[in-house]
């Protein structure tokens, strides 16, 4: 069992006692709170364990809940809002109780229907859990000379889409770091709040991350490849795309430039994998 009850985050709390509202959940501490009747498992006795997510009511009183919120306490998160106000926007999270994030700590103003990213903050002041739009000085936006060898080109990581740029989208490496997707290396829709993997395509001479959701050099040559044959064998040997086939179809179609659409077929045709046709290309043993 949890020795305290943690504000924001996931508890082991055994059930003390079980009431009419629900069950009265205890830490070691001897803290107690109350997890309403309609999370309360059918089954539930006194003695048994539950993990619980805890947070606050309209009343700011602490309350425990089953369900799952899309983040906790220092989390980054993109979230949806439902409803936008002068004193501040509500976010969906998961929870009965929607998210709020004060004017204050929004970056731009919030519109309902929107996605944007936040970190699941503690408004001090309130002991209330609040979304924060502004977290720039929670990351860092360089990596120090000391961690390059950690942050090689080429390695994977998981990033979070954050907001458009005139360069193309900026994201959040790793829940630590700064980094950039240009525009031109972008074959594929993304949307704010979204978290993907990418790899590290340069670390800049001033610390910064330039990044690519494709694999660079042999390795995403083999991959792409891969792509195109499986392609082929889903539409049954056969795709009507070729060299004469414009930059949109192809990028429409498998998410790649021409030029590297090119390239790859002319590849697979020199491991004679594929056949180059009028009508576009085949697998070899077709």
């Amino acid at each position: 069992m949890d020795k305290k009850i943690l504000l924001g985050k996931y508890n082991r709390l055994e059930i003390a006692r079980l009431i009419v509202h629900g069950a009265i959940l205890q830490a070691q501490s001897g803290e107690e709170v109350l997890l309403p009747k309609k999370w309360t498992p059918a089954t539930a006795k006194v003695g048994d364990p539950l993990d619980v997510f805890i947070y606050t009511d309209s009343e700011d009183r602490l309350i425990a809940t089953t369900q799952k919120p899309k983040g906790i306490l220092g989390d980054l998160v993109g979230l949806k809002v439902v409803d936008s106000t002068a004193i501040g926007a509500f976010l969906d999270w998961g929870l009965e109780k929607d998210l709020f994030v004060p004017k204050a700590e929004q970056k731009k103003s919030m519109q309902k229907g929107e996605y944007y990213v936040v970190r699941i903050g503690l408004d001090f002041r309130t002991n209330r859990l609040i979304g924060m739009g502004k977290f720039e000085h929670f990351l860092q936006k360089t990596i120090d000379e000391d961690e390059r060898d950690t942050w090689q080109e080429g390695k994977t990581v998981s990033i979070l889409i954050y907001e458009k740029t005139d360069l193309g989208y900026s994201a959040v490496v790793e829940n630590r770091f700064w980094g950039l997707l240009y525009e031109n290396e972008i074959f594929s829709p993304l949307q704010i709040g979204e978290r993907k993997n990418a790899f590290i395509k340069k670390i800049r001479p001033d610390g910064k991350i330039d990044l690519v959701l494709q694999a660079q050099g042999y390795r995403a040559t083999s991959e792409r490849s891969d792509e195109i044959l499986a392609k082929l064998q889903a539409a049954g040997g056969s795709l009507p795309f070729g060299d004469k086939s414009s930059a949109e179809e192809i990028l429409a179609h498998f998410q790649m430039s021409k030029r590297v659409f090119k390239q790859l077929i002319g590849k697979l045709y020199k491991e004679k994998k594929i056949v180059l046709t009028e009508k576009g290309i085949k697998l070899a043993t077709q």
